[in-house]
């Protein structure tokens, strides 16, 4: 089965391979990250370090473009690069406004976890 969206790691889970043991240092987080199939890494810098991992053949162009591919197909399915400027001052009107915002109920059902 394909799966047509991209893998986003957990609040600063490529960190805590460190923490856990796992991981040596932020390299070796990154490269096991990357490899393992995770495209966008939340919180954690570790992924500042694939450049110069990819340099020294630590980590292949190719898997870094393919982690890029998945994160860029979603954003144009989302429609992100549809209108890449918004007017900032609109948040005025609808942060926090009962009224322009769905239930907190709403959210839920419409998105996916997966274990």
């Amino acid at each position: 089965m394909e799966i047509r969206g991209m893998v986003v790691s957990d609040y600063q889970a490529v960190e805590q391979l460190i923490d856990h043991g796992v991981a040596a240092d932020a390299n070796e987080s990154a490269r096991l990250a990357i490899n393992a199939g995770v495209d966008m890494e939340m919180v954690s810098s570790n992924y500042e370090t694939l450049p110069q991992q990819i340099q020294e053949g630590k980590v292949s162009q190719a898997t870094v473009d393919e982690s890029v591919r998945r994160i860029l197909r979603v954003k144009f399915v989302k429609g992100l690069f549809d209108r890449p400027y918004t007017d900032e001052t609109i948040y005025k009107d609808a942060y926090l406004n009962p009224t322009r915002s769905r239930s907190r109920g709403d959210g839920g059902s419409e998105s996916l976890a997966c274990s």
